[in-house]
């Protein structure tokens, strides 16, 4: 037995198509990969059922979707439309600022996200590929450490600290965000920050298009350019300040590593809660002690 250089599955010597993925084994689609594949001696779990269900050409669909498509959402300025048609045809958008930000930002980053999301988990539905194995949203963990957990801790409260102490910092919540709004936009951003974008970017990047890089490119280039896409879907949402993508790029490094580690996106989702919750935290507690 050997191992299939696109999805890692044990097949015959003697294969010359993988009857896991489907794909054709060859002997120099083998050189070419056993450069890539050190993901085992890094610890990394196998990709397991995401290989089966995704190729290559999956992620990388989803990745120009992805960029075009918010590309587009900028050049348009439909957050800007919308939002003003919504303070023509309800008032009380007009005396809640935060309400109004809300749905800037969730016209030009949940909504496509969450499109994409359920866009990928219709294409398993038509493939009749289970969801959540295929996702690798089960509970179940390949490896787990303690020691991880305690530095991605560390690594949150380093970064809370930092970011808290500048006022400048776009991943933390302005004080209009605690000061001016009512119940309804604090509590739609919470629940955006804390549970839609963790769902949602980990779904995209960890759930999909890690596993269909992995498969071709093998498992570590796959967590590299992962986590580089990941840091680029973030840049618009900086406001100019691009000094802090090295925040974005150290957490989403940390997120694919524990990704390729534990081998559940479902764990890296609570990571990702976490690491939000923690920065809305922050926020409130500079506005309580500095008032900015």
């Amino acid at each position: 037995m050997r191992q299939c250089p696109n999805c890692h599955a044990s097949i015959s010597e003697s294969a010359v198509r993988c009857r896991h993925c489907r794909r054709p084994v060859t002997s120099s689609n083998s050189k070419f990969f056993k450069r890539f594949s050190f993901g085992a001696k890094l610890g990394f779990a196998p990709l397991g059922k995401s290989s089966e269900a995704f190729g290559w050409m999956e992620p990388l669909f989803l990745c120009a979707a992805f960029f075009g498509v918010l590309a587009w959402i900028h050049w348009q300025e439909l957050g800007y439309v919308w939002v003003q048609w919504l303070r023509t045809q309800y008032s009380f958008f007009t005396r809640e600022p935060l309400l109004q930000t809300y749905v800037y930002i969730f016209v030009e980053t949940f909504a496509l996200k969450l499109g994409l999301v359920l866009l990928v988990v219709f294409y398993l539905i038509l493939r009749r590929k289970p969801v959540l194995d295929s996702l690798a949203l089960k509970p179940k963990l390949w490896h787990f450490s303690r020691n991880h957990l305690i530095l991605f801790l560390v690594l949150c409260a380093g970064i809370s600290w930092w970011e808290g102490m500048d006022p400048l910092a776009p991943d933390l919540p302005t004080p209009l965000f605690f000061a001016e709004s009512a119940t309804l936009g604090n509590v739609l951003t919470i629940f955006s920050l804390a549970v839609v974008a963790p769902i949602t970017e980990e779904v995209l990047f960890r759930g999909v298009i890690y596993p269909g890089l992995g498969k071709k490119w093998g498992r570590a280039v796959s967590l590299l350019a992962t986590t580089a896409l990941f840091t680029a879907a973030h840049a618009p949402q900086m406001n100019g300040a691009y000094e802090h993508l090295w925040v974005i790029f150290a957490v989403g490094l940390f997120l694919s590593w524990q990704r390729a580690v534990t081998g559940s996106t479902l764990y890296v989702i609570g990571l990702h809660a976490f690491y939000n919750s923690l920065l809305v935290a922050a926020g409130f507690i500079r506005f309580c002690f500095y008032g900015f």
